[in-house]
C-alpha cells in the first residue's frame, strides 16, 4: 500500500520546490527568454529540457504534449509540471523503493530523495544501465544499482558512498553539489530500515 506523504510543502524540511527550482536555477536560466517569464527548451544529457530540469518525458506525461524546440511555457507553468510530477511520478516511485528496500525516508531525507529521484530518475535509481538502457545479466535479470543493493542491505554508508559520493549519481562530476546538497538534507532527515 502506497501511504499519501501529504502535500508536498510542509512536513519534509525544505519544499520540495523550491528546492527542486534553487539547484536546477543554472538551468532555468538557460530557458530564460522575454524577461524571464516564458521559458524555452534547452538541451540537457538527455535530450530537451525546460524550466528547472523537466525532461522530454515526465513533460509529456504531464502535459500529454511533446517538448520541442519550439515550446515555450511560463514559469509558473514550468513550476506547475514539476509539482505535479513530485506528486504523481516522483513521491510514488519513493514509495516503491522503500516498500522494496523494506526502508523509510521521514523528514529532509525525504526531499534529499526526491530531489535525487527527478533527477535520475527511478529507473537509473534501481537498475545499472548502458547505452541508456538497462544492463542485464547473462539471464536477461536487470542488474541492479549498487545503491539499491546497498539499502536493501540496511547499510546507510554504503548506500550514501554509492548514490551521494564520488561514486553515485554525478554523471561524470557535473552534479557533484547537488550530490553533496541532497546528501546534507538527507543525514537532516532519518532513514528508518524496518
Amino acid at each position: 500500500q502506497v501511504e499519501d506523504r501529504g502535500e508536498i510543502e510542509g512536513e519534509f524540511g525544505p519544499e520540495v520546490g523550491s528546492f527542486l527550482s534553487e539547484l536546477e536555477e543554472k538551468n532555468s536560466d538557460k530557458s530564460k527568454t522575454e524577461g524571464g517569464d516564458i521559458l524555452t527548451p534547452f538541451k540537457d544529457q538527455d535530450g530537451l529540457a525546460i524550466g528547472a530540469g523537466i525532461n522530454k518525458d515526465v513533460f509529456k506525461q504531464i502535459t500529454g504534449r511533446e517538448l520541442t524546440k519550439d515550446t515555450k511555457i511560463s514559469r509558473f507553468e514550468a513550476d506547475e509540471i514539476r509539482d505535479e510530477a513530485i506528486r504523481t511520478i516522483f513521491k510514488p516511485a519513493l514509495a516503491r523503493i522503500e516498500e522494496e528496500a523494506d526502508v523509510e525516508f521521514k523528514g529532509t531525507a525525504i526531499t534529499a530523495m526526491l530531489s535525487l529521484l527527478f533527477n535520475v530518475g527511478e529507473a537509473q535509481f534501481k537498475f545499472k544501465h548502458k547505452k541508456r538502457k538497462p544492463a542485464k545479466d547473462k539471464q536477461g535479470n536487470k542488474i541492479p544499482t549498487n545503491a539499491i543493493t546497498a539499502l536493501k542491505n540496511r547499510d546507510l554508508a554504503k548506500f550514501i558512498e554509492e548514490t551521494f559520493g564520488k561514486k553515485g549519481f554525478n554523471s561524470g562530476k557535473l552534479l557533484v553539489s547537488r550530490r553533496q546538497k541532497e546528501l546534507k538534507l538527507l543525514r537532516s532527515g532519518r532513514v528508518v530500515f524496518n
